[in-house]
């Protein structure tokens, strides 16, 4: 009987894993350089800042206190 055990069945999913670790730095380029050619969005604190809602003057909205109301006894 000719059956991998489960530790030679670990180990070739291992070498596998190891072998994509190291290959994978070279992957990424290629993806690079297709974005730049679509456009890329952008992503994160600046675009937020730069997409918020505005007021009528161009100014982004500031956030407004609500106040509780008061208590008559």
């Amino acid at each position: 009987m000719n059956e991998f055990s489960y530790a030679d069945a670990f180990a070739m999913f291992a070498a596998i894993g190891i072998l994509a670790a190291l290959l994978s730095p070279f992957y990424p380029r290629s993806l690079e350089q297709g974005a730049e050619e679509q456009g890329e969005d952008e992503t994160g604190l600046q675009a937020a800042y730069d997409y918020q809602l505005q007021t009528e003057e161009g100014e982004p909205y500031r956030a407004v206190k609500i106040e509780a109301p008061a208590q008559d006894d």
